[in-house]
Parts: C-alpha cells; sequence; structure tokens
C-alpha cells in the first residue's frame, strides 16, 4: 500500500518529472473539511469507496475514502495520479491523504452520474439530457479515453468504460472517473494485449 508520498514519487517517475506536484493533505483536515465525513455529505457509494463533499480553504472537494480498511485489496494508485494532468476530461486530483491507505482529494465535479442521467427514467424529478448535451458529452467522453491513451510515454488504459463511470458537472460536462481498474502499459508491450 502506498502513501501520498509515494504516491507523488510514483507519478513524477510515470509523467517523466513533468507533473505539478499533487497536495499532501492530513486527516485532520480532511475530517474538518467533510464535518467527520458526516454521512449527509456523502455523495456517492460503491463496493470500496465513499465519496464525500467537502470544503476545504473555501473551496469545494470531494473526498474519495475507503468504506473498510480491513478488507482494501492494495492497487497501484499511481494511475490516479494521471488525474493531476491538466485535461477537462477528467476529474482532477488535488492531493492524497498521508496514511498508508489511499484516500484521495478531487475537484468538486457535482453529484450527477451519467448513468442515472439516462436509465432512471421513473423517477419524478427524471429530465432527458437535451440533444445538445448528449453530443457534447459523447465528445468529452471520447477525448478522455484519447488522453489517456495518447499522452503518456506509457498509455493508460481504463478497462472499464461506461456511463457509470462519468460524472456530470452542473453545465453537464462530463468528467472520467474512478480508475480502479485501470493499467498502464509497460514499454514495448501490446496495446492490444491488455484490453
Amino acid at each position: 500500500m502506498k502513501d501520498g508520498r509515494l504516491l507523488l514519487e510514483e507519478l513524477l517517475v510515470f509523467c517523466n518529472g513533468k507533473s505539478n506536484p499533487i497536495c499532501i493533505f492530513f486527516a485532520k483536515e480532511l475530517r474538518r473539511a467533510t464535518n467527520n465525513y458526516d454521512q449527509r455529505q456523502c455523495f456517492l457509494q460503491d463496493v470500496v469507496f465513499e465519496f464525500y463533499k467537502g470544503y476545504l480553504e473555501g473551496h469545494l472537494i470531494s473526498v474519495k475514502k475507503l468504506r473498510d480498511e480491513k478488507n482494501f485489496v492494495s492497487k497501484d494508485i499511481a494511475v490516479e495520479g494521471i488525474l493531476q494532468q491538466c485535461s477537462k476530461a477528467l476529474w482532477l486530483l488535488l492531493g492524497a491523504l498521508e496514511t498508508k491507505n489511499p484516500t484521495l482529494v478531487y475537484e468538486f465535479a457535482g453529484h450527477s452520474i451519467l448513468s442515472n442521467r439516462i436509465y432512471e427514467t421513473h423517477r419524478d424529478h427524471f429530465k432527458p439530457i437535451p440533444w445538445k448535451f448528449q453530443i457534447r458529452i459523447a465528445r468529452d467522453m471520447a477525448k478522455a479515453v484519447a488522453y489517456l491513451h495518447t499522452t503518456f510515454s506509457r498509455p493508460i488504459i481504463h478497462r472499464d468504460i461506461n456511463s457509470s463511470k462519468f460524472k456530470l458537472d452542473e453545465n453537464n460536462v462530463a468528467k472520467l472517473i474512478d480508475f480502479s481498474l485501470s493499467i498502464s502499459i509497460p514499454d514495448g508491450q501490446c496495446r492490444r494485449c491488455y484490453m
């Protein structure tokens, strides 16, 4: 398992020293920012992580925290560090909590998940996404995938692209999230072998 400093070191190696450093946060800061991880601040949960809305130095943030640290299977979170690079189509990583288990801090990109906006037509408050935004969302999704495949010396393969992996902000801009199955292709390896 990697702490925030190791994530930063791996990110710098992965990006050939061209990455902007991520911030290292302290547990006390993030507890304060999320009101001690108040469940009312939790806006998304999956099997492994919970996502909390918080305020840090006057800015909205999202904190991705493990649900149960005892059952966590170590993974390479350096791939998450690619989010520090400048791409509006990816959820921007701001930093990591300085602990042995990953707690990652992102820009706040809204509560809406693309799959919910497509499939939850039975809800009273459901509003279909206007056609002009559908086209832009499709373009944003394609840009995110192209960015991963072409920007780095070691391309990133997401391996789990679907509508639940994109958040929509208040302007219906799609941002790729959840890199838990992503891998970077070693030098000299065939991309097709990893897809």
